[in-house]
């Protein structure tokens, strides 16, 4: 196994060797699960809701997704709440339709900060509301690869902080270089191109960026796709970290594994049946209850021969 261009394994015994202790090797660290340290969000060890008291983070009513009933989904303050279901079911789309990245047919979004129609929604009316959205896509999406760490986290704010006709650079490196710490970002310096940097440390830029805007609401999709797993740990903690300061958290994603890890409940959603709710659960309960909703669906009549 090499590391940093060392051998740091060789000749090991597979037998017994665990998951965490190969990831340690990898990077020369120790990476727990969220649900073991003591802010963690996760149903695994802790099993306990850190939602706090008072006015929902965000209501989302109405909203229509092709081919399902309009859906109700209540996020309370400090509460992760995640959505699964089968791939290519829409409830991929849900991430975009309550940013205002995509237009929905109906429905609302009511947060601390305002509200957003959803049939007439834009990106900037939902960042007035305090919604922001971590896309799947990063390179797409969510990054402009060609500009730097502090250039790439600076642009959500740059409305809010700057002038027409000056933008500041001192509050631009006081957030990125926060962000490199918080998240351990390895990059040289604030000044450093996302274009030479991994998928990991892109990822924990895209999610830097969209957490400086400070929303009410944040919208994750896939969050840990495609990233090693040092950088899946660094992220899952870091959303359990933006939930226990009172966000509202939205995490959909198709990986049983993240869900089950930092979630405080979670909404499986088919076309054909009633959104299931579950908490405290493994990932085997909920890979049950997606396939089990699929499967219960009713049959297509055969044509007669």
């Amino acid at each position: 196994m090499l590391r940093d261009g060392r051998v740091e394994g060789a000749a090991l015994d597979a037998t017994g060797l665990t998951e965490l202790e190969l990831a340690r090797l990898m990077l020369d660290r120790t990476v727990e699960r969220v649900a073991a340290r003591g802010g963690g969000h996760g149903q695994g060890a802790q099993g306990a809701s850190a939602a706090q008291p008072g006015p929902a983070a965000a209501t989302i009513e109405a909203l229509e997704l092709p081919g399902h009933e309009p859906m109700t989904i209540e996020v309370a303050r400090g509460e992760v709440v995640g959505v699964t279901g089968l791939p290519g079911t829409g409830f991929e789309d849900i991430p975009y339709l309550v940013t205002g990245a995509r237009r929905a047919r109906g429905g609302t979004v009511r947060t601390l900060r305002g509200s957003l129609d959803l049939h007439r929604a834009t990106v900037a009316r939902a960042m007035r509301a305090g919604i922001a959205l971590v896309p799947e896509s990063r390179l797409r999406e969510g990054i402009v690869s060609e500009l730097s760490v502090r250039d790439n986290i600076a642009l959500p704010n740059l409305r809010r902080k700057g002038r027409p006709w000056f933008v500041a650079s001192g509050w631009q490196q006081r957030i990125a270089g926060e962000a490199i710490r918080k998240l351990a970002i390895k990059a040289r310096s604030t000044a450093t191109l996302l274009k030479e940097m991994s998928g990991g440390n892109q990822q924990k830029v895209l999610f830097a960026k969209w957490l400086s805007a400070d929303p009410e609401f944040l919208v994750l999709h896939e969050p840990t796709q495609a990233v090693d797993i040092g950088a899946r740990a660094d992220l899952l903690a870091a959303i359990g970290e933006a939930a226990d300061c009172g966000m509202g958290v939205l995490l959909v994603s198709a990986e049983s594994a993240d869900l089950v890890e930092i979630c405080d409940r979670i909404l499986v959603i088919h076309p054909d049946r009633p959104t299931r709710e579950l908490r405290g659960a493994d990932e085997d309960a909920v890979l049950d209850a997606v396939y089990e909703a699929s499967l219960a669906a009713p049959e297509l009549e055969k044509e007669p021969s």
